[in-house]
């Protein structure tokens, strides 16, 4: 149990471990060598306002002063029940974020759709593409000969819809997963915007869903950009 006194120099109250009990001690205050006493006499009423000690030696006998500071020990300390510190706030951690993960749910059908997509128009295109290729010179085509074969491909894949019902329900049901694929894409792209700006929630999901659905979406503007110029 601490032992609590006041210092005969200055009379500011000490606190030491009960094991420096009848030893000498430093004050930490006027850093005079004083002697702890056997038990506690300070009583909390009685402590007395701050004040500095006066020039010389302070009125202490003889016996209680020590020639050299000892060490400070281990414990000891100012002593005021006023001295509260209220524990620092707790910074929460950070929570779920269902959106987030949404976002990276959508992104990743935004890939799969149009791969399914790309597969189930490629046999129609291999259809309309190998004629015109057995008609196709070895040289690199002009800029006018290609219009022309990209003419005659739009021709040949308009005449095989009408008149192939198989590749028309094959090119209508790989045009519904291109379009779901762009919605995936969209979808994905704004929900990962919304979850990182949550507060208080993880957004490594919500990074990860942008960057699925940013590229996925930036892959497709490429790839209309390519057709639009090919088609001119």
């Amino acid at each position: 149990m601490a032992i609590q006194f006041a210092c005969p120099a200055c009379q500011q109250p000490i606190e030491v471990d009960d094991e420096w009990a009848d030893q000498t001690v430093s004050c930490p205050y006027c850093r005079r060598v004083v002697r702890a006493p056997a038990q506690s006499t300070l009583q909390l009423s009685a402590i007395p306002p701050a004040s500095q000690p006066a020039a010389g030696p302070p009125d202490v006998p003889p016996a209680e002063v020590g020639p050299t500071p000892p060490p400070p020990p281990r414990g000891y300390g100012h002593f005021d029940p006023r001295d509260t510190v209220p524990p620092p706030p707790m910074r929460p951690r950070p929570g779920p974020n269902p959106i987030a993960t949404w976002s990276v749910v959508t992104g990743i059908l935004a890939w799969v759709s149009i791969v399914l997509g790309i597969g189930a128009i490629m046999p129609i295109l291999a259809d309309v593409m190998q004629p015109i290729a057995s008609t196709l010179p070895s040289h690199k085509l002009s800029p006018q000969q290609a219009r022309e074969v990209n003419r005659q491909a739009q021709l040949r894949f308009q005449e095989m819809l009408l008149n192939d019902p198989a590749a028309r329900k094959r090119a209508g049901g790989a045009m519904l997963l291109m379009l779901a694929a762009e919605a995936c894409g969209l979808t994905g792209l704004i929900l990962g915007l919304i979850g990182a700006t949550r507060r208080d929630a993880r957004k490594g999901a919500a990074v990860a869903g942008i960057v699925l659905s940013g590229v996925f979406l930036s892959a497709q503007c490429g790839m209309l950009t390519f057709m639009l110029a090919a088609g001119g």
